[in-house]
């Protein structure tokens, strides 16, 4: 889209680079990005549909590739078409402009309308001092202040007077003069208006008017304007930036004010109601320079820093989440800014050591990092500046989107981009699941971790993304992604949790790393979407002190040494517990929380334990699995709600549908669902729940609980095991089961005891399947075994096994987690699932489903035997 855009002698120009840096200016375009280098060379990046990238090709390229010819430029701009590719221009140092990209409306401004892939020379300009480009037409501030445009002029876009929209020659292929403008200073385009910024402050805007984007007084009666119209109550004015359908103007106190289309908040006034007349931009007193996307605005502060507003589907605004914003939320990680651009859905920021870095939507390779992966946080232009001619290598993208950060389409809105002069001189200013210890005690860990390490984590299929809010921002970001090393640092891993698609382990340093599923964010690496996954692990942002983490379906959860909760991924129930229901690619604290030892998630719910005994739990409630006396749709809650009746609690375990809670007299008590009798309470039934706290039958000697969806277990202080709820896959391990002939109906509303285990030291319960860690370090599973995860070398719907069967070729085992969220719903549907085992010397096997790289060893294949997790040294 578009950001401010100036003449040579506007004091907003960029800041000028120091000498030993090479970016000067950054334009993002819809799909696109260019950047100028201090040798007045050009590269560009992201999709090449219509040639915009300007190398001579049509290929996509997500790592910048040099534009054709160019070596003199001074400014460049990039346009946001939605039906097509786009198109971009540079400004020469000897006033002349040439354009390159799509072109069937005349946009290049060379007389004709044939796109090209390589730079052409726009007519009859030899004067000009600054360039903007909207969406389908092009405009050029010359040296006496007068403004020229060419392209597209359906809606009077060029200013020249005239418009005919009935005809099929709506359009001018050369530039044709902006009437009665002669002291311009700075020029703006937009998706289907433009404005210019007059030597005295005020401001002038013509073409579409629909929402009120050129001035107040024709709002209401004028719906095209081909000739500038005055903005009523601007007359301080020093940069202007135009988006979509919405215009904005930086005044000379460092305020902003902004009119037009407000639907997705672009006027940062905190409200979402259009405006035809100014209103100021909220909570900004010192911004230096601004620009305007389609649907989303940034500015760039005084002391470096970034804040944007307006929608953040792709998480365009850069603030590690995709919530929209009515007011100015700070970028992630930037501190050193000296230039903005915005484009569609995508931002870009220029720093003071002449590096960029970008966030948003990715589709097309547009952040410039070398993959697709969409990124709610900025992350580094790598390969800048491109090798030139034959040595450019790129690294080519399919035509076809991928998956977005959002599964919400953007509005089918468009904007453009609008890019200043650069300066050319000087420097400017557990679940259940995660047995930590062979100790039969609670399934979370609570050690206190050491000093994070000093060296980088792997990052793996993971580009390494930027530091997070929660960490403090470095001085710069990364120009290039380091090489993930071949080991984790020193120790290894001490706990290890599987969850629905995705697996997590926590590091001796505090520090944690997840693998597998990455589309809702559940890695916690600042990236989202299906071509975010990682096979391999990847280490989560911000987080150096953790001593417990937690795996759901689709979100994950970390303990912190203060007793503080932080969470990350999916959130449609309210489960990361900060206060809303949007998905967080980053971790987010936990409201309410300073006192937690220990935490269990599930598919939509996750619960923690307070040093008091008593426990706390958020998200999904439809089947009362809160404990709070309430289930339905409606009861869900994103903060934390307390479990009613609990004072005792030394460990807590949640499934899919019931939680339950291990007490100081070593009694169980458990909520929620109760279909399978996986309450353990004699009772059961279809529409069988409870909401508050009933006592497992006849336990009063347990020492460790587990949860699965429709079953549970747990481990007594003699070493054996008793389970109860479904037994449809002999998940209760003793010997009956829904394929047996001789069973009849297994469940069991009670405990029943797993048969030949006597040494136990750790349980878990995973999707239709049951493990058991034995005092020499051995494990024994039972139950379904559709995809290997019993670990003894068979897999499929018939090799299920209703008693414990021994894991092959692991000895020296210390904790086991199996998966415990993915619902199943009949034994006509095998449930797919894993098992994960920490050994002695901090590496990690997994074994089962593999689909989305969830065992960790680099494929996608499953496997019936364990294999180790990639990058936990040994």
């Amino acid at each position: 889209m578009l950001a401010a855009s100036c003449g040579s002698d506007s004091d907003t120009s960029p800041p000028a680079i120091p000498s030993d840096s090479d970016a000067i200016a950054v334009a993002a375009g819809n799909n696109h990005t260019c950047a100028l280098q201090q040798t007045g060379q050009i590269a560009c990046w992201g999709s090449n549909e219509d040639g915009q990238l300007g190398d001579g090709t049509n290929d996509n390229s997500a790592v910048p590739v040099p534009v054709t010819g160019i070596d003199d430029a001074k400014a460049i701009a990039t346009s946001n078409e939605i039906i097509s590719g786009g198109h971009s221009c540079a400004l020469h140092r000897d006033g002349t402009i040439s354009c390159w990209g799509h072109n069937r409306v005349g946009q290049l401004g060379n007389g004709s309308n044939n796109s090209s892939t390589v730079p052409v020379t726009v007519k009859n300009i030899v004067d000009a001092t600054a360039i903007a480009t909207g969406e389908s037409h092009t405009c050029a501030l010359h040296e006496g202040g007068t403004i020229s445009c060419w392209g597209s002029n359906i809606w009077g876009e060029l200013g020249n007077g005239q418009i005919n929209q009935n005809s099929e020659n709506n359009w001018a292929d050369s530039p044709v003069q902006v009437v009665s403008i002669t002291d311009a200073t700075a020029i703006a385009a937009g998706f289907d208006h433009s404005c210019a910024l007059l030597r005295d402050g005020t401001v002038s805007c013509w073409g579409r008017n629909d929402w009120g984007q050129l001035e107040a007084d024709t709002a209401d009666t004028l719906d095209i304007s081909s000739v500038p119209v005055p903005v009523e109550g601007i007359n301080d004015a020093t940069a202007i930036a135009v988006g979509g359908a919405f215009s904005c103007a930086l005044h000379d106190s460092g305020t902003l004010s902004c009119w037009g289309r407000n639907d997705f908040n672009q006027l940062g006034s905190d409200t979402t109601d259009i405006f035809s007349a100014p209103v100021p931009v909220a909570d900004t007193t010192d911004a230096t320079a601004m620009t305007a996307g389609g649907q989303h605005s940034c500015v760039l502060h005084e002391d470096g820093t970034i804040s944007c507003w307006g929608t953040n589907i792709s998480g365009r605004l850069g603030n590690g989440n995709q919530v929209d914003s009515t007011v100015p939320v700070q970028v992630t990680g930037i501190d050193n800014a000296t230039a903005i651009t915005a484009g569609f859905s995508h931002s870009c920021a220029l720093h003071q050591n002449g590096t960029i870095s970008c966030w948003g939507n990715n589709d097309w390779g547009q952040l410039g990092n070398g993959t697709n992966n969409n990124y709610a946080v900025p992350v580094a232009v790598i390969d800048f500046p491109p090798a030139r001619a034959e040595e450019t290598t790129t690294t080519a993208l399919a035509r076809t989107p991928t998956t977005a950060i959002s599964e919400t389409a953007a509005a089918p809105t468009t904007a453009l981009t609008v890019t200043t002069e650069a300066a050319p001189t000087a420097s400017p200013p557990t679940t259940t699941t995660t047995a930590t210890t062979s100790a039969p005690t609670t399934t979370t860990t609570t050690t206190t971790a050491p000093p994070p390490p000093t060296t980088a984590p792997p990052t793996a299929a993971a580009q390494t993304a930027p530091p997070t809010s929660n960490a403090p921002p470095p001085t710069q970001p990364p120009t290039t992604a380091p090489p993930p090393p071949t080991t984790l640092p020193a120790n290894r891993a001490k706990a290890i949790t599987a969850g629905g698609t995705h697996s997590c382990a926590l590091h001796q340093t505090g520090t944690i790393f997840c693998w597998g599923s990455n589309r809702h964010g559940q890695l916690g690496n600042g990236q989202s979407g299906r071509n975010a996954s990682s096979a391999v692990p990847v280490q989560v942002l911000s987080i150096t002190d953790a001593t417990a983490v937690a795996a759901g379906e689709g979100h994950s959860c970390a303990l912190h040494q203060n007793g503080t909760i932080s969470c990350w991924g999916r959130n449609n129930w309210g489960q990361l517990g900060n206060g809303n229901e949007a998905f967080s690619v980053l971790p987010v604290q936990i409201q309410g929380i300073t006192d937690a030892t220990s935490i269990t998630t599930s598919k939509h719910h996750s619960c923690a334990l307070h040093q008091n005994g008593t426990i706390s739990c958020w998200g999904n409630n439809d089947w009362g699995q809160q404990g709070n006396g309430q289930s339905g749709n409606n009861a869900r809650s994103s903060v934390p709600v307390q479990v009613a009746d609990i004072s005792d609690a030394t460990a807590i375990t949640t499934s899919e549908y019931h939680s339950c809670a291990l007490h100081q007299d070593s009694t169980i008590s458990c909520w929620g669902r109760n279909n399978w009798g996986q309450l353990g309470n004699g009772q059961g039934g279809n529409n069988a729940i409870s909401s508050v706290p009933v006592q497992v039958f006849g336990i009063i000697d347990a020492t460790a609980i587990t949860a699965d969806v429709g079953h549970s277990c747990a481990l007594h202080q003699d070493g054996t095991i008793s389970c109860w709820g479904s037994n449809n896959w002999g998940q209760l391990g003793n010997g009956q089961g829904g394929d047996n002939p001789n069973s009849g109906n297994a469940d069991s509303s009670v405990p029943v005891q797993v048969t030949g285990i006597t040494d136990a030291t750790a349980i878990t319960a995973g999707n239709g399947h049951s493990c058991a860690l034995h005092q020499e370090g051995t494990i024994s599973c039972w139950g379904s075994n559709q995809h290997g995860q019993l670990g003894n070398g068979q897999s499929g719907r018939d090799n299920l096994s209703w008693l414990p069967v021994r894991v092959e070729d692991i000895i020296d085992a210390t904790a086991i987690t199996a998966v415990t969220s993915h619902f199943y719903t009949s034994a006509n549907s095998p449930p797919e699932s894993r098992t994960c085992a920490l050994h002695q010397d901090g590496t990690i096997s997994c074994w089962g489903s593999n689909s989305w790289g969830q065992l960790g060893n680099g494929t996608t294949q499953s496997s019936s035997v364990p294999v180790k997790v990639t990058g936990f040294g040994g």
